[in-house]
């Protein structure tokens, strides 16, 4: 959203309960709503600075827990719920701002990564939203988007020299 040319805007950050174990939450689910405006005032300070520490420095907190493995993948809003369902049942933290559609579930393996990416698809979701696709996402980059990469490729590299042959 342009700050510049609205008045007002809102931001609302997901912390599932798995996550917010590890970040030294209490163990329920957390929606951080961030709102911006031009009138009113921060009621506590420090609070919100807590707040946004946290959230600041979640990956950090499931990473030292050996969840180093994010993903990005975008779910349209109708299926959102069943996906946050699913990574509860499978004990798989998250965060994100699910605002926007995209959500950050944290794993310790590969493994299961495979089968998020299939939940996601099924729920017509996307993989890649904010971190965009490589070698290990490519077979879920549709054709559509692959032409426009192609051709954006060979407009700013028509020597193929940069990434020779990495997703596209």
């Amino acid at each position: 959203m342009d700050l510049k040319n609205n008045k007002e805007a809102i931001a609302i950050e997901l912390i599932t309960k798995t996550a917010a174990k590890f970040a030294g939450l209490d163990n329920k689910h957390h929606l951080i709503v961030g709102y911006i405006g031009i009138e009113g005032s921060v009621k506590d300070n420090i609070e919100m600075r807590r707040i946004w520490d946290v959230r600041k420095n979640i990956f950090k907190s499931l990473a030292s827990n050996d969840y180093f493995f994010i993903e990005d993948p975008y779910l349209p809003a109708e299926n959102l719920l069943e996906f946050l369902y699913w990574l509860e049942k499978n004990g798989i933290p998250c965060f994100g701002p699910v605002g926007v559609g995209v959500l950050h579930p944290c794993f310790k393996d590969r493994e299961i990564i495979k089968q998020m990416e299939e939940q996601v698809i099924t729920l017509r979701g996307s993989i890649g939203k904010r971190f965009g696709f490589g070698i290990l996402k490519k077979e879920h980059v549709h054709e559509v988007l692959k032409d426009e990469l192609r051709k954006q490729k060979e407009m700013f590299d028509p020597a193929n020299i940069l990434n020779r042959d990495k997703v596209v």
